[in-house]
């Protein structure tokens, strides 16, 4: 028996036992040595892994055959609370078609016809390179393949945004909030989705994205909800914490567990025989997405999201037939999903089950989005933060 005790996804402790002999249908009670901190100070897991004791025919010593991971009782650790009065001025201006936002080291660009930033540059270096959209779409995987013709019937695949109207509803001396309402819809179709966006932008370069969405009655669940953002070439860094290490889904996370890791964008990637969604991580509660300088853009969740890097769009993997066919972009295509549905059996096996499907009529996503400089803050601190 192998333990670790883990703080926000840092190892601080651990053991083994050596020695456990249990006869079938029987237990025994085992005590592990570790301790509990005095107060809360972080996220605290202990982590079980059982492994082969001997070599056996059919794997080798240290084989892993099982794990269990727990969360600690050790309490929340009370989130620091940003003064607003202490807080960077802003300095905003307005043309027919945008809302310049310009704080001390960035520049924000929001575009009224678009109802979203068209750019977010921190310290002069670009963070996006389109405007970022919201998106149900995913590539269909083989489980997919009947529901998949329900989607597309209702124009799933190619929804686009229509924005009905941009204002800004607030405005102080360190924060913006501009309001969009959009629908998303296709051709002759009525509207997928109704929704209402606010986008605050704080003094310290923080944007607070709180969206309400519904969902029209009688229609198939959606694959997801999120936001979608493509970031420049050379944004290939990625560090979060949630469940990995290899994807996860809502139905598909047994085999993974809660921790902080870190990958490149090409690591992300599932490359399955015929190109599907992938890559997906469940219950994600930060991102960091950086480039090699360590700059880039931290995604932190008022509740915890799916989240997706790739340098390939649902639109590619969904046209493609065969890897081969796959042409990698440079640009780093990030997903921020509310709520992706759970990818089910349905290819040999029964309908996705009703209780991972994104199916309710009416969705609240709130999202934190922090251009970053790894070499300045800890993700941790930032995380442990948050607005009043």
């Amino acid at each position: 028996l192998n333990w670790k005790v883990e703080k926000d996804g840092e190892v601080i402790d651990q053991g083994e036992l050596e020695g456990l002999a249990v006869a079938p249908h029987k237990s025994r009670i085992v005590t592990l040595p570790y301790s509990f901190p005095e107060k809360a100070d972080g996220r605290y897991f202990l982590h079980i892994s059982y492994t082969l004791a001997a070599d056996t025919a059919w794997a080798k010593k240290g084989h892993e055959v099982t794990f269990e991971q727990f969360e600690l009782p050790v309490g929340k650790v009370e989130k620091e609370i940003i003064d607003l009065n202490n807080m960077p001025k802003l300095n905003v201006t307005q043309t027919a078609r945008e809302i310049i936002i310009e704080g001390a080291d960035f520049e924000y660009v929001f575009n009224k016809y678009y109802g979203s930033f068209t750019k977010i540059s921190y310290n002069g270096v670009d963070m996006i390179c389109s405007q970022p959209r919201f998106n149900v779409w995913r590539a269909p995987t083989d489980n997919d393949r009947y529901i998949k013709y329900e989607w597309m019937e209702e124009g799933y695949d190619r929804l686009s945004t229509h924005v009905y109207s941009v204002n800004i509803q607030s405005e102080s001396r360190s924060s913006i909030t501009i309001c969009c309402d959009f629908s998303l819809g296709s051709f002759s179709k009525k509207p997928v989705i109704r929704a209402k966006a606010l986008w605050t932008v704080y003094g310290t370069g923080d944007i607070v994205l709180d969206t309400k969405a519904h969902f029209r009655e009688g229609l198939p669940f959606l694959p997801r909800f999120g936001l979608q953002l493509c970031m420049p070439k050379g944004n290939e860094l990625v560090e979060f914490f949630g469940y990995g290490p290899h994807e996860s889904y809502i139905d598909k996370r047994r085999s993974t567990w809660k921790s902080r890791f870190e990958f490149t964008v090409d690591e992300m990637h599932e490359n399955y025989i015929r190109p599907q969604e992938n890559g997906s991580h469940y219950s994600t509660e930060w991102a960091a997405v950086t480039n090699l300088l360590g700059m880039g853009l931290l995604f932190i969740g008022m509740d915890d999201f799916s989240f997706n890097v790739s340098h390939y769009t649902p639109e590619d993997l969904t046209e493609a037939s065969h890897p081969y066919k796959l042409k990698r972009r440079d640009e780093t295509i990030v997903n921020i999903d509310y709520k992706m549905s759970g990818v089910g059996s349905n290819s040999c096996g029964p309908e996705l089950l009703p209780q991972y499907r994104l199916s309710e009529q009416d969705i609240s996503f709130k999202l934190r989005i922090k251009p970053i400089f790894r070499e300045e803050i800890s993700l941790v601190d930032v995380v442990n933060t948050q607005f009043p």
